[in-house]
């Protein structure tokens, strides 16, 4: 019986530690896929830790100070660059509650040929993140703050 207890505790309190890729799911369908600008200049940069993904960061959103990162810098994104987001997961920050960790691909950028994260997630604390509700429990939708990210325009062709 203790362990049965044991058991659903675990069960239970697991499910604070376990993300959810929503890729697919509504949730993100309106950003998964599409095009957006780049309305600030930004850096990509290290995240320094192992398996960690390299981030966008901008100068404006206090990870970087006077043109100087606060981790190792890879390439400079000029504002107007445009991106493509390939996927967004529901994360889970154990005691911290959840928020939204989105991965986009530069577009027309050599420099750097592979998926990167966007600051959507408050995990590391150094910058807001971009998005209008970063807490997944409090909004039914990822939307981009658009002082950071606004949806590509059509070509007028």
């Amino acid at each position: 019986m203790r362990s049965a207890a044991i058991l659903a505790a675990a069960l239970l309190g697991s499910c604070a530690v376990i993300s959810h890729d929503v890729t697919d799911k509504a949730v993100a369908a309106h950003v998964v896929g599409k095009c957006f600008v780049l309305m600030q200049d930004a850096y990509v940069v290290n995240r320094a830790v192992i398996g960690g993904n390299d981030e966008l960061f901008s100068p404006q959103n206090g990870a970087c100070l006077y043109g100087t990162c606060f981790r190792a810098v890879k390439a400079s994104v000029p504002k107007g660059t445009t991106l493509t987001v390939t996927k967004v997961v529901n994360y889970a920050q154990g005691d911290n509650g959840r928020c939204w960790r989105t991965f986009a691909r530069l577009d027309n950028t050599v420099q750097i040929d592979h998926d990167i994260e966007l600051p959507t997630c408050l995990l590391g604390g150094i910058q807001r993140p971009w998005v209008t509700t970063a807490d997944p429990s409090e909004t039914d939708s990822v939307e981009f703050e658009r002082k950071w990210l606004t949806p590509c325009q059509p070509d007028a062709s």
